[in-house]
């Protein structure tokens, strides 16, 4: 039985070798494109699951609420974990972890930067189950100075040497014992390092705030059961936040409470996830699983167009098989085992073209993913399942359509060929250009968006600007004597100060504003009185710092400030916290913040903060041409002035970019699905027409007989399917409009009159329609009639 089916198959594909190909390539392409992205989406939801107590696990979240205010955030103070273990029975375990940060350690005379390093608890490595590939994880972070370096951090600094027992020396200050080396962070872990160091060591260092508050800086992780998340826990939390904290708060019309999100939801369904070091998108993950779907079914309605298109030639096999006793549900058995065995053929190469297009794909994501990396047997199952899927999605219908032909209609030579199911065909097509026309708006929406946030004013200038990173406490304490050097500089224009970059994320502080007695909280930007000229910030009232200012504590604030506070004409009115601090002036609002954010209120100082930070972070220099001779000239000076520290910097421009890579990614995903959708169903619409064209040879050949004109013919055969391709566009329209729209409001500040991107698709579409269709109405307007009214 089975040899007889393979056997019929084999014919089959002989005599249809062009309308096989097409089918087969279709699904492989569907199959491989579709494997890939939900190879990602599988990735992004395995998050975090290789952790041995991942059920156990709680992250903490405090939320902050005050009179105008709330916010939660995944960062809190040192001192509020160690207390909560010391205090609660249902908290078995803690640990602490710093956000990752990029810092410079010394060795033999070589000054290397590190990125995601993280400061840990000892009690890390018996939480999370990262594998430690030398050294005992029960002591190998208990000492303060000791630290953990993955391979490829040991290789940076030792070479082939063992690392273990080795010297680092932190930003050429503190020497560090590497204790042991652990394995690399895993992909799919949101806890990011390179290097790990104690939490022990904080509290022998100089400028760092462990208690309960102050010194936000750090994640903080539990080893509890499910009784942690319920609400009678939560009360027994406000008593003890109110003896520790919450007894200040008040004071400032502020107060704190506490939240845990299971580990399984940080990633995708953390409660505060833009302040956590990675996150995910659930709402993407559905745009790109629906994605995954929408390919298939262009390449199942493909397959299913061409099978029912094709069915005069199969009408003959179906008669006589009844006629010979098959019932219609062998016959339905028989054409579903083709097309699932046609399908599994096509697994195949998918399999093969996901493996071609696998480095590509990374590289767009950023994501290291790999067929192999996974569970073997979760994606063995996954690929069975797809071939599965596909083949009974692709061939219920036709096998139903073929099998349901009355034997003595089809004997007698009834009329039965392609115009039967052509209603459902033209259906199928313009569900194919609805789905790959929705794809196009829906690319070019996001391109249009991100051109608008490359070219939007921001309120400073961002062009010809490099930032020089203030690595270490010697360049953060000498940076004035390093401006005046760079100002030697001949293509040096300005030079500017401050404690971080716009649109790259401020922190805050609260208040309270003359008139009144509860605090209020607001960003905090801290420049040097070049800072805001260098860059171009306008002030609008009062004057700016300057040198004579410098240490008198008196602040300047935005336009959004004065608008929320109600202030005219705010110079001269105090702000209090740690003493009053007078305004001098007022500058003209700018986007500190990206452009999801509105622009919101802001003070801005001319004191670095003296905690954690010993000076300022960043030197913003702004050059007139050729950046290779200043950054040479740069370089060159920093090694003078600080040859232990490591000399990094970056551009303005290329930093904004930056912080809108996961809109690029998204971007690039809709690009390369827009593109195989429109060429999986362009070889659908090619097969498709190829096949009418030739069933048509005849009709052609007696219209040209009686006089009928090329162009006339080509018309006559090209506009039905470049009218389905519009129609099934146009119905595109709204749904795409209603997913953009959601997309969009993601951003506070958006492309207008995208109008236009409609029209354009609509164009697009009817202009791949027409090369596809005309070409073959050419070739068989053009057919010798004599040779067409031959034809059988």
């Amino acid at each position: 039985m089975f040899k007889n089916l393979l056997t019929l198959m084999y014919r089959q594909f002989n005599a249809n070798k062009l309308y096989s190909i097409i089918k087969i390539s279709c699904l492989a392409v569907g199959m491989g494109v579709s494997l890939l992205i939900l190879l990602y989406v599988f990735h992004e939801f395995s998050y975090d699951s290789f952790h041995v107590n991942r059920n156990s696990i709680y992250q903490m979240v405090t939320n902050m609420k005050s009179r105008d205010n709330f916010s939660k955030s995944c960062i809190s103070t040192a001192g509020i974990g160690p207390s909560l273990l010391r205090e609660f029975t249902e908290i078995k375990n803690m640990t602490r972890v710093s956000g990752p940060s990029d810092q410079f350690f010394v060795a033999y005379n070589k000054s290397l930067v590190v990125d995601n390093l993280i400061f840990v608890d000892s009690s890390f490595l018996n939480i999370f189950s990262f594998n430690l590939l030398s050294g005992n994880p029960d002591f190998a972070l208990s000492d303060p100075f000791t630290m953990l370096v993955t391979p490829e951090t040991g290789k940076l600094f030792f070479g082939d040497e063992n690392p273990v027992g080795k010297v680092l020396r932190y930003q050429d200050k503190y020497n560090f014992k590497i204790t042991g080396v652990i394995e690399n962070c895993p992909s799919n872990s949101h806890i990011l390092y390179n290097a790990i160091l104690s939490f022990a060591s904080l509290y022998k260092m100089d400028g760092f705030n462990l208690g309960w508050d102050g010194g936000w800086n750090y994640y903080t992780y539990v080893l509890a059961g499910s009784q942690i998340s319920t609400q009678s826990f939560k009360e027994k939390l406000m008593p003890f936040l109110d003896e520790n904290i919450n007894n200040k708060y008040r004071n400032y019309g502020a107060e704190l409470s506490l939240d845990f999100d299971p580990l399984s939801k940080v990633y995708l369904h953390s409660q505060a996830p833009e302040t956590l070091p990675k996150s995910g998108n659930t709402q993407n993950l559905l745009v790109f699983a629906a994605l995954a779907f929408f390919i298939l079914l262009i390449a199942c309605i493909n397959y299913i167009n061409l099978s029912t298109a094709q069915v005069s030639k199969r009408t003959r096999e179906t008669g006589i098989k009844k006629v010979l006793g098959a019932t219609r549900g062998m016959l339905i058995r028989q054409f579903l085992f083709e097309t699932i065995f046609l399908s599994f053929v096509a697994l195949i190469l998918s399999v093969v073209i996901a493996e071609s297009l696998l480095p590509g794909f990374i590289n767009l994501l950023g994501t290291n993913i790999s067929i192999s990396g996974n569970s073997m047997i979760a994606v063995a199952g996954s690929l069975v399942l797809i071939g599965l899927l596909t083949g009974i999605l692709a061939g219920v219908y036709p096998a139903i359509f073929l099998s349901g032909f009355s034997p003595m209609r089809v004997l007698k030579g009834g009329a039965i060929g392609i115009r039967k199911g052509k209603s459902f065909r033209n259906i199928l097509v313009v569900l194919q250009f609805f789905l790959a026309g929705g794809l196009i708006i829906c690319t070019m929406v996001v391109y249009t968006q991100i051109s608008f946030i490359n070219k939007k004013n921001l309120g400073y200038e961002k062009a010809n600007y490099m930032i020089i990173s203030l690595t270490g406490e010697k360049s953060m304490t000498a940076y004035e004597l390093l401006k005046n050097k760079l100002k030697t500089i001949p293509q040096v224009l300005a030079l500017g100060a401050a404690t971080a970059i716009p649109g790259h994320g401020l922190t805050s502080n609260g208040y309270i504003p003359e008139g009144q007695t509860e605090s209020m909280m607001f960003y905090i930007m801290d420049v040097d009185a070049d800072f805001l000229t260098t860059l171009g910030i306008k002030t609008i009232q009062g004057i700016e710092f300057s040198d004579e200012v410098k240490s008198s504590g008196d602040i300047m604030v935005n336009e959004a400030f004065m608008k929320q506070m109600g202030w005219n004409n705010p110079v001269g009115k105090y702000l209090s916290r740690n003493g009053k601090h007078q305004i001098i002036g007022v500058v003209r609002d700018f986007h500190f913040a990206p452009l999801h954010h509105a622009i919101e209120p802001l003070i801005i100082t001319n004191r670095p903060w003296d905690g954690y930070q010993t000076g300022f972070n960043y030197l913003v220099l702004k050059y007139s041409d050729i950046a290779g001779i200043v950054i040479s000239e740069a370089e060159n000076i920093w090694k003078e002035l600080f040859p232990t520290e490591p000399f990094i910097f970056d551009f303005m421009d290329r930093l904004q970019k930056s912080v809108y890579a996961d809109e690029r990614n998204f971007s690039r995903i809709f690009t390369w699905a827009s593109f195989f959708a429109i060429f999986i169903a362009g070889l659908g619409l090619y097969g498709l027409t190829t096949f009418t064209t030739q069933m048509r040879r005849k009709e052609i050949g007696i219209r040209k007989t009686f006089g009928a004109e090329s162009a006339k013919i080509v018309i006559l055969l090209g506009k039905q399917f470049i009218m389905l391709v519009v129609f099934g566009n146009i119905l595109a329209w709204p749904f795409a409009w209603i997913i953009m729209e959601r997309w969009l409001e993601n951003f506070a500040f958006r492309a207008s009159d995208n109008w236009w991107i409609y029209l354009v698709t609509l164009l697009i579409s009817a202009i791949f329609a027409f090369a596809t269709v005309v070409w073959h109405s050419i070739k068989a307007a053009k057919q010798n009639p004599v040779d067409a009214l031959r034809y059988e």
